[in-house]
Order: C-alpha cells, then sequence, then structure tokens
C-alpha cells in the first residue's frame, strides 16, 4: 500500500509521515532521501506493527500466568483454625494468614457465620469479629466469664508460620475471658503466635495469670517508695514462689530425677553422720590418752620421791626415835595389865 504526506522524520531507511487524514505512518524510502517538510510518497511498513503485536501478546500471556500463579498460591489454605467457644467454627487461611474460606460446625455457629463477613480478612481480625458476634448473641455473658469457661483455639499448620493476634488478645483482655491455644504441625512445622512482632506464651491469655500479673504489678508499684531492701526481699519471694511452681510441674513431669535427688541426699547425710561420729570418737580417744600419760607422770614423781626419801639418812634417823616409841608404849601396857592381873588375883 503506497501513502502520500508530509516528512516529520527520518530514520533506518524509513520516513516518518503525517498524512491528510492525520495518521502517522512509517513508509519505505526509495534511492532519493528526502527532506523533512517535503511531501513523499511511498510504500507503507507493515514491520512494525508485527513486532507491536507480539509483544502485547506476550505480556498478556505473561500477566495471565502471573495472575494464575497468585490466585493459585492466594487460595490454597495452609492453616486450618477451629474455634469453640458454645458454637464451633472453622476457618482456613492461606500462606498469608488471610481467611480464604470458612465452616460453620454447629448451629449456634451458623448464627454467627452468617452475621460476620470473614473472606479476605486476616486471621486476628477474623478472630476478634467472632468474638464480637458471640457476645452480641449472648454466647459470651457475664455467666460464661463467672464460670471461667474456655475458648478454645486449634491451629494446624502445613508449613512454617507465625500468627499474630494483636486485636484478638485485646478484645479477650477487656473482657476477662479464657483462651486455651492447641497448635501442631506437619512435618515439625514452627507455629509462632505473635503480639505486635513478639512471639508470647500462649498459657499467658488465661484470666488467672493475667491476674498474677496484675498483682505483682501493683506490688512492685508500692514498694517503689519503700525501702530497696524491701523491694530485694519480694523479689526473692517471687522467685522462690515461681521457682517453688516450676519444681512442682517438674516433679509431676519427672519423678525418675527426683528419687535419684533423695538417694543423693540420703547418702550425703548418711556420710556426714559417719564423719561426725568418727569425729567425735578420736576427740575421747586423745582425752583417754591424756589421762593416762598424766597418770603415768604422777606416779612416776611419787616412785621418785619415795625412793629419794629412804636413800637420805636424815630421813631415816628421823623414823628410829618413833620406833623406840612404839616400843616403850607397848612394854608400859604389859606392865599394867600384869598390875591388874596380881590385884585381881589377891582379892579373890
Amino acid at each position: 500500500m503506497i501513502k502520500t504526506g508530509i516528512v516529520m522524520c527520518i530514520a533506518n531507511k524509513k520516513a516518518g509521515i503525517m498524512t491528510s487524514n492525520g495518521e502517522f505512518l512509517y513508509i519505505k524510502i526509495s534511492r532519493v532521501l528526502p527532506s523533512l517538510g517535503e511531501i513523499y510518497t511511498g510504500e507503507l511498513c507493515k514491520s512494525g506493527l508485527f513486532l507491536y503485536k507480539h509483544m502485547i501478546t506476550a505480556a498478556s500471556l505473561l500477566f495471565i500466568f502471573m495472575s494464575s500463579t497468585f490466585a493459585y498460591s492466594y487460595y490454597t489454605p495452609v492453616t486450618t483454625i477451629v474455634v469453640t467457644i458454645n458454637p464451633s467454627i472453622s476457618l482456613e487461611a492461606n500462606r498469608w494468614n488471610k481467611i480464604i474460606s470458612f465452616e460453620a460446625l454447629n448451629s449456634d455457629g451458623s448464627l454467627i457465620v452468617n452475621n460476620v463477613k470473614l473472606k479476605n480478612k486476616s486471621i486476628d481480625h477474623g478472630l476478634e469479629l467472632l468474638v464480637k458476634e458471640a457476645k452480641t448473641e449472648n454466647f459470651i455473658n457475664s455467666n460464661y466469664i463467672n464460670d471461667k469457661k474456655i475458648i478454645s483455639v486449634d491451629i494446624k499448620s502445613s508449613k512454617d508460620s507465625s500468627i499474630d493476634i494483636s486485636n484478638f488478645k485485646n478484645i479477650v483482655d477487656e473482657n476477662s475471658l479464657n483462651i486455651k491455644f492447641n497448635t501442631s504441625s506437619s512435618n515439625d512445622k514452627n507455629i509462632n503466635i505473635t503480639v505486635d512482632n513478639k512471639k508470647i506464651n500462649t498459657s499467658s491469655l488465661s484470666s488467672s495469670n493475667r491476674e498474677n500479673e496484675f498483682t505483682n504489678k501493683e506490688k512492685n508499684s508500692d514498694n517503689e517508695g519503700k525501702d530497696p531492701n524491701n523491694n530485694n526481699n519480694n523479689n526473692n519471694n517471687n522467685n522462690n514462689n515461681n521457682n517453688n511452681t516450676t519444681t512442682d510441674s517438674n516433679s509431676l513431669k519427672k519423678p525418675a530425677l527426683d528419687s535419684n535427688t533423695t538417694i543423693k541426699e540420703s547418702i550425703t547425710s548418711k556420710i556426714k553422720g559417719e564423719l561426725k561420729k568418727n569425729i567425735k570418737t578420736s576427740t575421747t580417744k586423745d582425752a583417754k590418752v591424756k589421762k593416762d600419760t598424766n597418770t603415768n607422770k604422777n606416779d612416776k614423781l611419787e616412785n621418785n620421791n619415795n625412793n629419794n626419801n629412804n636413800n637420805n639418812p636424815s630421813t631415816v634417823k628421823k623414823n628410829q626415835p618413833t620406833k623406840k616409841t612404839n616400843d616403850s608404849n607397848k612394854s608400859e601396857k604389859s606392865k599394867k595389865e600384869k598390875n591388874e592381873k596380881d590385884v585381881k588375883a589377891k582379892k579373890h
């Protein structure tokens, strides 16, 4: 096809012309190069349009492929959540923690599901909506809270996942509800429950633990104005209480370890008792040995003194007059006895 128009540009043996109808087209250049602004006639080039068509089709095919893969990954369930209040509801979420399907497991659950829009909501927002709707339908009331009934949340996942429950935790704290999380995964995958991007212990969501935390905070606030020693004592008491609770739980879980520890303690106590006995016997023996040595020394000293006295002549002389006096006394007594006998014989 031949077209005629004003030459607007020249590039790669092609001339861009503007036709009388206002069309901008590329035509082939013959042997003579046209000048800009000149009216030129040539055969229309169709290769450019052909390339544009191929580019458009390739881009559209790529877009369709990308959108289909995203849609497949978006609508494939990864985690399953079963919420049991009194109504029971099952939720399925994708890898981005978006709810893609839900199902009521009983008649009470259908009442809540019909009044709540859960699709494409996050797990956190969906759990919050379920608790609010259960409260409006009077499934959660003052009796439910006073009886300390437990809301169980069972989570199963086929991949590693981290689920944020910040909004859900806030509504649980506001209503003083007891929540129990049960997490399980296939192929040993990790399921982390987070609040404000921080991993939490799910047992802390129970009302009893929250009350203990609140009382501990009050005690700490009261003790701030007191002596630091009292604060240290209170902290030590709290640590001892925590240690007692942990030891109680460990005693339930590991009785074998406690038996071993008791055996060790009994053995050590026996060894200590035997050591004390040995120490006492050794001390008594030492005392006896000292007494025997002292008595032997005293006997030796007495014997030495007696020997010295016998060897000294002065002591012998002193002892001789004593013997004489004794003999004289005996002779006098015998004389008196004879005289008495003579007197008696004369009388007869």
